[in-house]
């Protein structure tokens, strides 16, 4: 079983949307009904733009509505409260937004390059056309632009327009005949993380929220140094030496307390610098003790750079992680991205900064997140890096895996996870670790090239679940324990789960993408499963901020398709124990009863655009979203590609350690979700 190609342009996808589902979630949202109603798929069958009638579409005069999910909102030309509210929620204003109309926005990726064209059609913003390079960041093209300009030529061909003059200079704005873009915006993630070392006073307080400031950025932490415990200041300044930092995070300390432990540690990372050539001395962020920030900036006066920002832990119960984050994406900007051969050209297409594609795909979260009242996870397992954005009660955060990746950081997820790790979630009976070891490898050495054997594949998704376990580990502590998380080594209930990125929704089918998905971050409780099966979720946090309508309404028609609904009961039982009964009553009255033993996984079939009603009786042993178990609940579901899928393998998931009875397992699955 080999995967399929990937096209290299992607238009419109031929498809079927739904437009609102119903979310009822047992006792999340107090008395009354639970439901939530909010944007997916349309439900009608996807309607095909084509070049031909995009070039021919008239440009939006007329005082007609667009429809954006349950809400009507005025086209972008009128200057309705409701344009205001959707800009409202990204954060912006619309004062320069309504004369954009077409939008070109590039995603710039370790591996590849793809480019998108928006536009009116039929009053609203759409998803147009698209195309797709090789990054160029490296050799030969040592130019990231190349790679954009060659996806812009494939973007030409397809629509027949002109984007780009003699020159290969971006058309802007948009001429009288149709040559050129409105606007253009650009997220990249083909940059290499900041390296840094932490040094700290006490590991448990502030290094460890320094911890969770850096899964914030692209960074990877390459040691922690601490005056704690048994450390040997000379093994400190070795550190810091051998590694040579872009940048050393210093914390410790509550504001007003002594002074003189940090000074020490000071002085280490001081000495170390000047061990180190000038060209090779990190950046020094402080986020401890205001009252230390004159000593310190004294201690290293001439040697390196000080960035004083407001203390990440002013008091004992006091946690403050923004001022450190900023910073840090400052210093990526600067010292990663904008030092990309050609990164000046592309910034100078813009109107606005380019955007980090980890921070553009958690804006478009939080949007979602927040018009809706939702619990949202997003999830992008991509080339170098795995990203998770998610806003759980609110609170949004952002956890980058850097270097755990599928294709360049396959390296990396092989260190990290080990060779034996990766190949437990492989079937094949002649594989050996060597085997997935070298599929591996060769990923990362040619980060594009395409599995064409079923051991290929097997490997590739092997190390996916765990570049996504990785991550999820990292994100653990920053999702606090409460009433949507009442079990605290497990994921917090979720009202949504987005895939994202160049890999997940890019699978064979369906049931493989979810597959990985539930046995590498194991959700609990009921949820939406949702694919960005365009690629568009990424580019259009960027977007939002040059025209939030686009935006908005591109996402609601074009990006997302609902693949159906996850149950996964919290709980543990003996193989082929009862975990819990479902009854399924579909539209046309039939009903469709269900006995799910332990160890299984069940589809129940439910077609795209389909709701159903589900009632749930899970046994005294398993919890399905209540935080309490043996209770109860109706649901109002929806249908998609996947139907409903009730994952009874209990959480935490565990394989058999015996080989034969681990194949057998893995084999079972499979075969249970269609894979």
């Amino acid at each position: 079983m080999g995967r399929r190609a990937e096209p290299s342009c992607a238009g419109h996808r031929h498809g079927e949307h739904a437009g609102l589902f119903l979310l009822h979630r047992p006792g999340r949202y107090g008395a009354g009904s639970g439901a939530r109603r909010v944007p997916q798929s349309m439900a009608r069958p996807r309607q095909m733009v084509h070049h031909a009638d995009f070039r021919g579409a008239l440009r939006r005069h007329g005082d007609g509505p667009a429809v954006l999910a349950h809400r009507t909102v005025a086209v972008p030309d009128n200057r309705d409260s409701q344009d205001f509210a959707i800009a409202a929620a990204w954060g912006l204003d619309m004062t320069d937004s309504y004369a954009i109309e077409s939008i070109l926005a590039a995603d710039c990726g370790t591996s590849t390059t793809r480019v998108f064209l928006l536009d009116v059609v039929d009053e609203q913003y759409r998803f147009v056309a698209g195309g797709e390079a090789p990054t160029s960041v490296a050799a030969p093209g040592n130019d990231i632009v190349l790679g954009v300009i060659q996806a812009i030529r494939q973007l030409e061909s397809i629509t027949g327009k002109r984007f780009l003059d003699d020159e290969q200079k971006l058309i802007r704005p948009e001429r009288s005949d149709g040559s050129g873009v409105d606007a253009f915006v650009a997220t990249v993630s083909a940059g290499p993380p900041l390296r840094v070392v932490l040094a700290g006073l006490v590991p448990e307080m502030s290094v460890t929220s320094a911890v969770k400031a850096l899964s914030w950025v692209p960074t990877l932490l390459e040691g922690t140094v601490s005056l704690g415990g048994d450390s040997d200041p000379a093994e400190q300044i070795d550190l810091i030496r051998q590694v040579a930092p872009d940048v050393v995070v210093m914390v410790g300390g509550t504001d007003g307390g002594a002074v003189q432990a940090i000074g020490a540690l000071s002085d280490a990372v001081a000495l170390a610098s000047k061990l180190l050539e000038r060209e090779r001395r990190p950046e020094l962020v402080f986020a401890g003790n205001v009252n230390a920030r004159s000593l310190i900036a004294e201690k290293v006066a001439g040697l390196i750079n000080f960035h004083p920002v407001d203390n990440i832990r002013p008091r004992l119960d006091v946690e403050q992680a923004g001022p450190l984050v900023e910073e840090l994406e400052t210093l990526y900007a600067d010292r990663k991205m904008a030092r990309l051969p050609g990164f000046g050209r592309l910034s100078a297409w813009s109107p606005i900064s380019v955007v980090p594609g980890a921070r553009a795909f958690g804006r478009v979260i939080q949007f979602v997140a927040e018009q809706y009242g939702l619990n949202v996870l997003g999830v992008d397992v991509g080339s170098s890096q795995t990203v998770l954005a998610s806003v759980l009660n609110g609170e949004f955060a952002l956890t980058v895996g850097s270097g755990w990746g599928v294709g360049l950081g396959a390296r990396r997820v092989v260190s990290d996870a080990t060779p034996a790790g990766i190949a437990r979630w492989v079937i094949g009976e002649d594989a050996t670790v060597a085997d997935v070891l070298d599929i591996a490898l060769t990923k990362a050495a040619y980060p594009r090239s395409v599995a064409t054997t079923a051991l290929e594949v097997e490997a590739e998704q092997a190390v996916a679940r765990e570049a996504l376990r990785l991550t999820a580990g990292r994100a653990m502590p920053v999702w606090e324990a409460d009433a949507h998380r009442p079990y605290p080594d497990l994921s917090p209930f979720w009202d949504v789960i987005v895939l994202s990125g160049g890999f997940l929704p890019r699978q064979a089918n369906f049931a493989q993408s979810a597959l990985v998905l539930l046995d590498a971050l194991q959700p609990i409780g009921i949820c939406t499963l949702v694919a960005d099966t365009t690629g568009l979720a990424g580019v259009l946090g960027a977007v939002g901020a040059v025209q939030p309508m686009a935006a908005a309404q591109v996402l609601e028609h074009d990006a997302l398709l609902t693949l159906g609904t996850l149950i996964c009961p919290v709980g543990t039982a003996g193989e082929g124990d009862l975990v819990l009964r479902a009854r399924l009553k579909y539209p046309d009255k039939q009903t469709l009863t269900l006995d799910v033993t332990y160890g299984s996984i069940e589809v129940i079939p439910l077609e795209a655009g389909q709701k159903a009603t589900l009632e749930l009786r899970p046994t005294r042993q398993f919890d399905i979203g209540w935080g309490r178990r043996g209770r109860g609940a109706v649901a109002e579901v929806d249908g998609g590609p996947l139907g409903i899928v009730i994952d009874a393998r209990g959480r935490p998931l565990a394989l058999p350690e015996g080989e034969d009875d681990r194949r057998r397992v893995l084999q079972k699955w499979r075969w249970n979700i269609g894979y």
